[in-house]
C-alpha cells in the first residue's frame, strides 16, 4: 500500500498516539466504547464532520496536525 494511503487508514490512531491516550481513554472522553473508537480508527472516512470535530478538541497539538493533514488529503 503507498505511504499516503496507508497515512489516511492510520490518521487517527496516529493522532490518539501522539496525544499519548489509548483507545480506553479517548472510549471515556468521548462517551463510547472501545470497540467504537477502534472502528472509527480503522474507517476514517466513514465518519461525519462532527464526530471528526469532536476528536480534533480532544486532541493534543501533534494529534491535530495528523487530523488536519488527513482532512487536506481530501482536497489535494
Amino acid at each position: 500500500m503507498p505511504k499516503e494511503a496507508q497515512r489516511d487508514v492510520t490518521a487517527l490512531r496516529d493522532a490518539r498516539k501522539s496525544s499519548l491516550m489509548t483507545q480506553e481513554d479517548l472510549a471515556k472522553k468521548l462517551g463510547t466504547t472501545v470497540q467504537t473508537v477502534s472502528k472509527k480508527e480503522n474507517a476514517p472516512d466513514r465518519m461525519s464532520i462532527k464526530e471528526l470535530s469532536k476528536w480534533y478538541s480532544l486532541m493534543g497539538s501533534d494529534g491535530k496536525v495528523w487530523i488536519r493533514e488527513y482532512v487536506a488529503s481530501f482536497f489535494a
